[in-house]
């Protein structure tokens, strides 16, 4: 299954000249995103899609843009991503056609991730009642293994459940779409040995 680059991307809204960008990122962002993609170009669009989308939700001049700054990482981070909603995904179709007609022009900067991950939906419960939901979360790592660590380690941290009492069954679901996870945080854990 083909990875994903992760990205975190800090945007401010409604800046309609050079010198405003400047005012308004001596501010704290207005929004932040994780964006899980194949490449920068991609995020920034689908960032981009949904920046829009919330804009118009919310009544605001959808010709006034906004400004995105894009974190990327040198390497597969092992992270949950904290948050309560779904992400936004777009189906292959939709980055396909970002990548024939762009909305943005190319950003002048590479991609610097060695390795694409994987993200999975954790759907976590008791190892001897397994209709006893332990807790659920998105983890992005780099395999199924360190997928399965960071999730028992996080969930034991929370003390949603207790590694040297409990009994846990973690069942992990890939997910494969480019997806915007909208104002969530990334909880990073240290794999290295």
């Amino acid at each position: 299954m083909e990875g994903l680059n992760i990205y975190s991307i800090n945007i401010w809204e409604a800046c309609s000249s050079e010198q405003e960008v400047l005012v308004s990122r001596q501010s704290s962002p207005d929004n932040k995103a994780i964006v899980l993609a194949t490449t920068v170009d991609i995020a920034n669009q689908v960032c981009y899609l949904v920046s829009t989308h919330t804009r118009k939700l919310h009544d605001v001049d959808r010709n006034v843009s906004n400004y995105q700054e894009i974190d990327s990482f040198s390497k597969t981070i092992s992270c949950i991503i904290d948050t309560k909603d779904e992400p936004i995904t777009f189906k292959p179709e939709i980055v396909q056609e970002l990548l024939t007609e762009p909305i943005l022009p190319k950003m002048k900067m590479s991609d610097i991730q060695n390795q694409p991950g994987r993200l999975f939906f954790a759907h976590c419960t008791d190892g001897e009642d397994k209709k006893k939901v332990r807790g659920q979360f998105w983890v992005y790592a780099l395999d199924d293994v360190i997928a399965n660590t960071i999730v028992t380690e996080h969930g034991n941290r929370l003390g949603i459940f207790d590694l040297d009492v409990d009994a846990i069954l973690v069942e992990l679901y890939p997910f494969k779409d480019t997806c915007v996870f909208w104002n969530a945080d990334l909880i990073e854990y240290d794999m290295q040995q």
